[in-house]
Order: C-alpha cells, then structure tokens, then sequence
C-alpha cells in the first residue's frame, strides 16, 4: 500500500532510510541528527512525501522536498530507496508511478532529481516515467598540504546574513546551484555553515559558505570582475580553516562551468559524478 508519510514517524523514516542505502555506491553515514539537518536544510515535506508500507512497515520511500522557485511550484527528490530485503520487487517503481498524481494534486509544474552518472538502471527508469537529463554535475574533492591563514581576507560587515538573504546569485555563481546546494538550503540551516566573503570598498566581490563539520561546500560565486585563480584560492583557504574536515567537498558542479574551471586549476579533484533529471508538467 502506497500512503503519505505525514504521521509516520523520524525513526521509522531514519531505519528505512539506513537500510536502503546500507549498501549505496557512495558510503552513507547518517546518524539521526544528520539525517533531520538534511531533511530541513533540503525542505522536506513530509505531507508530500510518500511510502510503501506492509502491515503498517515501512518498505519504501519517496521522500520530496518542497519549494517555490520563481513563478514555479517545485518537488525535489530528497531520496527514494527500498529496505534491502524488498529490493527486487519494482516497489521504487510502484512509488515513481504515483508521481505525476502527486504533482497534479499539489499543484507542481516540476519535478527535480538526481541520479548518479554510473546508475543507468535508476536513469532507465526515470525517464520510463516521463523524467529527462537537464544538466551535468560533477563531484569535486580538495586537500589542502597545510591550513593556509596568511591570504585570509580580514573584512568583516556585520550584515553578512541579510546580504546573503538578498544576493543576486546569478551575477556571482557561473551556474545555477543544485537544489541542495541553493540558498535557501544555506538560509534553512546556516548556522551549521561558515561564510567567507571577500570585500573591496564596502562591496561583497567574492563568497563561499562551506559547512562547519562536513566540509562540504554550498556555493562559491564571485563578481565577473574578479573571477581569478587568486581570489578563489583565497576563498577556499579560508574555507579549509573554518571547517573541522580535513577535505573540501564540491559537489554538483555544472560540467563545463566558469567555476568548475577555476577549482581545477588550484586542485580540486573530481571524485563522482551526476545527472540532474526534470519531469515538467506545463512548463517550457
């Protein structure tokens, strides 16, 4: 039976969750207080989402994310696994069928996901319902040899947040940022993030916001003008000082972009890679 997961509970969601992705090409560590950090930060609806359950166990998920963009209502796919003992028995295809009913119900123009490079079977299957490849992302790792602080920019506006709030992100990142990787995710949970910025004559020119713990990094943008391998070394490294990992991670950078150029060029390392996929309902 396929039922909204509105009143199913955290640790019920958290243990279907950790067994369907026990065995995930990429290591899954997701101990309950991660996994609530990326269901707010990521904007999960729990209303929206929905399961396949036996004798009230839940067996399956699609767990959607929810969100506004522009003129546009718009699902995310936070994730859509199958307890590992049921794997087999077409139930992700069971869930993914309800979608387009889901959308019509909720009134959602668009429908985004993604799916790693390497998994053709999950690509086959969403595009058998309707859903098609609409960008590149590749996934970056950075080490550094030493904790530089010597190029770190000492500008401080006490601002910061509402600038953040307020960014036209488009002028300063050379891509459109992944859902995950928006700023709404950074607005979501920012104070598990670290802001670097870059000022010149009380103007923010360059950021990156990278996560306090993890390493990982949300955005790096700067103004056209100053988009150069200095600037964003200087950014990085006061990135790499402000987070507890000892790796950098990028991930979802659109292939081919401005940026992806300019990590590469002081080291990053691309690890995994992914396709975003869209199912549109009235949308060009």
């Amino acid at each position: 039976m396929i039922a909204s997961l509105k009143n199913t509970s955290f640790d019920m969601i958290h243990d279907a969750f950790v067994d369907a992705f026990s065995e995930y090409e990429v290591k899954m560590d997701m101990p309950k207080d991660k996994l609530m950090e990326m269901f707010s930060a990521r904007s999960l609806s729990k209303g929206k989402s929905i399961g396949y359950f036996e004798e009230e166990n839940l067996i399956g998920f699609l767990l959607i994310g929810y969100r506004k963009i522009g003129n546009l209502s718009v699902f995310y796919d936070l994730a859509t696994g199958v307890r590992k003992k049921y794997q087999g028995r077409k139930i992700a295809d069971k869930l993914i069928c309800e979608i387009k009913d889901l959308m019509v119900e909720n009134e959602i123009d668009k429908f985004v996901l993604e799916v790693l490079e390497h998994n053709v079977p999950a690509q086959n299957l969403y595009m058998k319902y309707g859903f098609r490849i609409s960008r590149k992302f590749k996934c970056y790792e950075y080490i550094s040899e030493n904790r530089k602080s010597d190029n770190i920019s000492k500008a401080k506006i006490a601002s910061i947040d509402i600038q953040l709030n307020n960014l036209p992100v488009s002028e300063y990142c050379t891509f459109v940022p992944s859902w995950q990787n928006s700023m709404v995710s950074y607005l979501n949970a920012k104070n598990n993030y670290y802001v670097a910025r870059i000022i010149e004559d009380n103007r923010l020119i360059g950021y990156g916001i990278v996560h306090r713990a993890n390493g990982s990094i949300l955005q790096l943008g700067m103004d056209p003008g100053w988009r150069t391998i200095e600037n964003i070394e200087r950014i990085v490294d006061e990135l790499y000082v402000n987070t507890q990992s000892n790796v950098l991670k990028y991930l979802n950078v659109e292939e081919n972009s401005i940026m992806e150029k300019l990590i590469l060029d002081i080291g990053f390392k691309n690890t995994i890679n992914q396709l975003e996929m869209e199912y549109k309902i009235n949308v060009t």
